[in-house]
């Protein structure tokens, strides 16, 4: 009988990750939290998915689905977030929240096409029916039950037993987190999502031998049209600026930049940042970490 094939799932919870050291203690794939809603983005995405891709192991990345958000700008944001960076096998959508942003409480009937159209975004504009990953303790009550949801592969959260409960529209599971109290080498964090693939090695290798394929021309979005303006950038004037992993002096350093380099922005974050608009118009882009304007 082969050996279970074992994975993590992570965000910015589990801090600084040894991804070499992940591999060697036997972990085959990881799922990287990317994006929530339209407004975040996890600062650890971009160096966890180059450390574990050098590292070798299998990624996909995951979409946090928020309530009263529309589906397009959730998708077009988690998108972009992977700027064309190919997942080993699908990506996921995160179903577990049933309140806003503001925290006002959806029904089913709200959440349900949510869910829908953000699960058709994907699959149109990856290529791939997206994984859903929930637990029967969530979807059985806050999702409609529809006879279609099984075209989508099921990550279950189930912890205890030796398999695990699952939600009513499915039969089977395609991945199971296991337990959120995971200890795994080369994790900072004291606990780690753990998971399984259900499958032997060889179906997990041929899981992942089917890539995204290009939309269809009737889903594919048009490009946007090239600008002749640069991108928006910044120039160092300190005489030592650290580059961090995320928006926060918590964050580790990755680099440091020197007085006159200049380099692209590409967002802009952080618990307070403000941008001149012209003479003496100022605006906010961030106030205590919510955010309100775009870097585009």
């Amino acid at each position: 009988m082969s050996a279970k094939i074992l994975g993590i799932d992570v965000s910015r919870w589990q801090g600084k990750i040894d991804w070499a050291t992940v591999a060697r203690a036997g972990y085959t794939f990881a799922v990287l939290r990317a994006t929530s809603g339209n407004y975040y983005t996890d600062p650890t995405f971009y160096i966890n998915w180059r450390d574990a891709s050098e590292a070798g192991l299998a990624l996909s990345a995951y979409h946090v689905v928020v309530p009263g958000i529309p589906a397009r700008s959730q998708i077009d944001r988690f998108l972009s977030v992977l700027d064309g960076r190919q997942a080993a096998f699908p990506l996921v959508l995160d179903v577990e929240m049933d309140k806003t942003r503001d925290k006002k409480p959806v029904t089913a009937a709200q959440l349900t096409p949510l869910v829908v159209e953000c699960a058709q975004l994907v699959a149109a504009l990856d290529g791939r029916n997206p994984i859903i990953y929930t637990g029967v303790w969530f979807w059985d009550s806050n999702i409609q039950r529809r006879d279609d949801w099984a075209q989508y592969d099921l990550w279950v959260a189930s912890y205890g037993g030796s398999q695990p409960a699952l939600p009513a529209d499915w039969q089977e599971w395609r991945f199971w987190q296991t337990t959120n109290e995971g200890k795994v080498p080369g994790v900072a964090s004291k606990f780690t999502d753990l998971d399984e693939f259900n499958g032997t090695d060889e179906e997990f290798a041929q899981y992942l031998s089917q890539p995204a394929q290009k939309p269809a021309a009737k889903t594919k979005p048009k490009p946007k049209p090239k600008s002749s303006s640069p991108r928006l950038t910044g120039r160092v004037v300190a005489a030592q600026l650290n580059v961090r992993a995320g928006p926060g002096l918590n964050y580790d350093i990755v680099d440091t930049l020197k007085p006159g380099d200049k380099v692209e922005v590409f967002d802009v974050n952080g618990k307070d940042a403000w941008i001149k608009i012209g003479p003496d118009r100022w605006t906010a882009v961030t106030i205590n970490g919510n955010l309100f304007l775009e870097i585009e």
